[in-house]
C-alpha cells in the first residue's frame, strides 16, 4: 500500500545526544540527524524491496510542508529529504489534514495507506498552549484521517516515557481505530545511530514485509511474491472469537474455469503476482544474487499467463483451508499484461452462483444431467451470475469530475445534433450528484449552462438556446433519483415562413 513518511522538523529535534562509536570517546549528534538516518533506512528498504510502491515525504511542525508528492523515484525522495528545515513546535493536526488532502487527491478514500512519523516523541495535537491534557482533547475533535490507515511512530530517542507524550501518542493510535505502533530505542543506548538503524530494520521486517511463497499446479511450480502483501482475514461464518488467518506459503491451483462462468465475483483484495528474481522486488535483505533476465529462462508463470490469456480462462487457487482465490490475466492501459490474484472471503461459497467450490469437478466423465420431458434440468441449479463490475460514476480525483463536465459542454456546443448524448451525460452526472448529496454540483452546472446560452454564436441553431435553458431550469428542480430530464420538445417548422 502507499506509504507516507512524515519528518519531525520541530525545534526540539536540534537537541544533542552523546553516542559512543567503537572504542573511541563519545561524540555528539543531533536528534534531527538520527531522524534523517531513520528516513534514509526506510527509503533504502522501499527502494530494495518494494520498488512498485508509491511513497510521499512530508515535514511538519506547527505547519506541514509536502517535500515530495507520491512517486516511485526514491532518489527524488532522498533529495527532497535534504530540504527539511527546523522550525517551531511539532503538531499533528496540520500534518493529518495535509495527509488527508494529499491521499484524497491522489488515490481517493478507498485506498489504505501506511503513515510513518519519524519524531523524537515531543509532539502535540495543536499549538494551543492551553491544552493541558492532550489525550482528552482528542475525544472532542473529529479525526482528520478519512481513509483506512495505520499510523506508526518511529521515535529516535529512548526517553519517550520521560517526555510525557507516550500516552498522547497511544491516544492518537486509538483514535485511528487502534491501527498503528510505537517504536522507540531501548535503554541503555550506546551507539544511537546503530540502534536507530536496528529499530527501523525490525519495524520494516515486521510491518512492511513482502509475501514470498510458491505457486504450484501438479508437478509445475514457481517461487513468487505477491504485491501488495495480503492482509490477514477473519472468517465470518464461525461464531466466537476467531484468530486472524494468513494465506499459506504454498498456493495450489486446483482447476480452471471459463471467464464467462466466473464473471466478476466479489473479491476482498487483489494482488500482483511476480516471479522471484524480478528486479523490482527482493524477498530477503541478503539477496545479493545477480539479477537474471527472466525472459530467457523457462518459467511456469509465463506459461500460465499465456494459456490463461489465450484460452480466456481463470485458475482456481486454494490459498488456505476453505479459502480460495482466482488467478487471471490483466492488461493495464500501457498494454502490459500481468497475472492478478483475486482473494475471496474465507469459505467455500464465496462465488454464490457456482455453489460450493468443493463440489466442482471436471466435466469429462461426469454423469449425464437428468432432464424432464422438456429437456430441462430436473434439479435446482445455481443462480445466474451477478457481476460486481458496474459502470458507476466514482469521482476519486478532481480531474475525473472535470472531465465529465467538459464532456457535457462539448455536447452542449453541438446542439441540437448531440441532443441525445447531451441529456444522457446530464442525467448520468445528475444521478451521481444526487446519490452523493453533491447538490452544489447541480447548481454549478446549471449556472454553466446558462452562461453557455449567452456565449452561443449568432449562427447557432435557436433550439440550442432553448435546450440549454430547459436543462438548467430542470437541474434546479430537485426531483426524485429515478426521474430523468427529457429533452424539450420543439417544432421550428411551425414558425418558418
Amino acid at each position: 500500500m502507499p506509504t507516507i513518511i512524515a519528518f519531525d522538523c520541530s525545534l526540539s529535534m536540534s537537541r544533542v545526544v552523546t553516542t559512543q562509536v567503537g572504542e573511541e570517546g563519545g561524540i555528539k549528534i543531533s536528534q534531527k540527524h538520527l531522524a534523517y538516518d531513520a528516513c534514509n533506512e526506510l527509503l533504502k528498504y522501499l527502494s530494495k524491496r518494494i520498488k512498485l510502491e508509491y511513497t510521499a515525504l512530508l515535514s511538519f511542525s506547527s505547519t506541514c510542508q509536502v517535500l515530495c508528492e507520491f512517486t516511485r523515484d526514491h532518489e527524488a525522495l532522498k533529495a527532497a529529504l535534504n530540504k527539511a528545515k527546523l522550525r517551531d513546535k511539532a503538531c499533528l493536526e496540520p500534518l493529518c489534514h495535509e495527509i488527508n488532502n494529499l491521499v484524497s487527491k491522489e488515490f481517493g478514500y478507498m485506498v489504505p495507506c501506511n503513515i510513518i512519523i519519524v519524531t523524537n516523541g515531543r509532539v502535540n495535537w495543536t499549538s494551543d498552549v492551553r491544552s493541558v491534557n492532550p489525550e482528552e482533547s482528542l475525544q472532542s475533535i473529529e479525526f482528520p484521517i478519512k481513509f483506512q490507515s495505520a499510523i506508526h511512530f518511529i521515535c529516535v530517542t529512548e526517553d519517550l516515557a520521560k517526555s510525557g507524550r507516550e500516552k498522547f501518542i497511544q491516544a492518537v493510535i486509538q483514535t485511528n481505530n487502534g491501527k498503528g505502533t510505537i517504536n522507540n530505542l531501548q535503554s541503555p543506548v550506546i551507539d544511537h545511530q546503530l540502534s536507530v538503524r536496528k529499530m527501523v530494520n525490525d519495524f520494516t521486517s515486521k510491518h512492511m514485509s513482502v509475501f514470498a511463497g510458491r505457486l504450484q499446479c501438479g508437478n509445475l511450480k514457481n517461487d513468487i511474491v505477491l504485491f501488495p502483501s495480503p492482509e490477514k482475514q477473519k472468517s465470518s461464518g464461525d461464531i466466537g472469537m476467531n484468530p486472524l488467518r494468513s494465506i499459506e506459503k504454498d498456493l495450489h491451483i486446483v482447476g480452471f474455469l471459463n471467464i464467462s462462468d466466473v464473471k466478476s465475483p466479489p473479491a476482498s483484495s487483489r494482488h500482483l503476482i511476480l516471479p522471484v528474481g524480478n528486479t523490482n522486488i527482493k524477498t530477503t535483505e541478503d539477496d545479493k544474487s545477480p539479477s537474471q533476465d527472466l525472459g530467457n529462462l523457462p518459467s511456469f508463470i509465463v506459461a500460465l499467463h499465456g494459456s490463461l490469456k489465450i484460452e480466456h480462462k481463470i485458475a482456481l487457487v486454494l490459498v488456505g483451508e476453505d479459502w480460495y482465490g482466482i488467478i487471471s490475466s490483466w492488461t493495464d492501459h500501457k498494454k502490459k499484461s500481468n497475472l492478478i490474484l483475486s482473494l475471496f472471503g474465507i469459505g467455500t461459497e464465496c462465488i454464490p452462483w457456482l455453489g460450493s467450490l468443493e463440489h466442482l469437478g471436471p466435466s469429462e466423465g461426469a454423469p449425464p444431467i437428468p432432464t424432464d420431458k422438456k429437456h430441462v434440468a430436473s434439479f435446482a441449479v445455481a443462480s445466474d451470475p451477478k457481476s460486481y463490475s458496474q459502470n458507476l460514476v466514482v469521482w476519486t480525483k478532481p480531474t475525473g469530475l472535470q472531465t465529465d463536465v467538459q464532456k457535457l459542454l462539448r455536447s452542449a456546443k453541438k446542439l441540437p445534433e448531440k441532443t441525445q448524448v447531451f441529456y444522457k451525460d446530464l442525467n448520468r452526472i445528475r444521478k451521481a450528484a444526487l446519490a452523493f448529496g453533491f447538490f452544489e454540483l447541480l447548481e454549478g452546472i446549471a449556472a454553466i449552462l446558462e452562461r453557455e446560452c449567452t456565449m452561443l454564436p449568432g449562427t447557432s441553431h435557436p433550439e440550442a438556446t432553448l435546450q440549454l435553458s430547459h436543462a438548467a431550469q430542470e437541474l434546479r428542480v430537485l426531483k426524485g433519483y429515478d426521474v430523468s430530464i427529457s429533452p424539450l420538445k420543439t417544432d421550428f417548422k411551425h414558425h418558418s415562413r
